[in-house]
């Protein structure tokens, strides 16, 4: 099982929302969506994208009959 943040959801619902109401990705967007990446060269650059990183645990259990 996988989880994503809160963040990451609403990142993927507004590219969705957007993806949906604009008519596909490589249309121009109406409107900037939220990112967490900067760019270093030029601050005010607008960035797509969301990083992100999770975690797995993994358990096993043997039983014996």
């Amino acid at each position: 099982m996988q989880s994503i943040s809160t963040e990451v959801h609403e990142q993927l619902k507004e590219l969705k929302k957007q993806n949906q109401i604009a008519g596909g990705i490589l249309t121009a967007t109406p409107n900037q969506i939220q990112s967490n990446i900067k760019s270093l060269q030029n601050e005010g650059e607008l960035v797509l994208g969301y990083f992100g990183v999770s975690g797995v645990t993994q358990k096993k259990e043997l039983v014996f009959r």
